[in-house]
């Protein structure tokens, strides 16, 4: 169980917190886990049913992060969204697929580099 206690909780916040439940439950093993949001006297619960390949492409993302810098103790880049992005309202599935389409971005470009070494 995941407790999150915000004044304000949004879909974004819930997304990110469901994708910390799938990566959670990837490494335990766990077929489902539960959000607890807490605001101000108002409790609500999610449940979060696994998903095996979110899970897992959470982790290839976690791994290759800690891989390519957290290990090479190099800083990581600090990515500016861009204007377009700026004023968007993001959906949870937006924002999570974002992620996974800048890894293939970062993973295209590892392939790149290493074809030029």
């Amino acid at each position: 169980m995941e407790l999150k206690i915000s004044s304000y909780f949004s879909r974004k916040k819930l997304a990110c917190a469901e994708a910390q439940c799938q990566y959670t439950m990837h490494l335990l093993n766990l077929n489902e886990a539960m959000i607890c949001i807490l605001q101000g006297t108002k409790v609500d619960l999610v449940r979060i049913p696994r998903n095996r390949d979110e899970g897992e492409r959470l982790y290839v993302l976690a791994r290759n992060f800690w891989d390519d810098y957290v290990v090479k103790r190099i800083e990581p880049p600090c990515e500016e969204p861009t204007e377009k992005a700026k004023g968007k309202k993001e959906t949870p599935k937006n924002y999570v697929e974002q992620l996974f389409q800048l890894e293939k971005q970062r993973q295209r470009q590892r392939q790149r580099q290493g074809e030029v070494g």
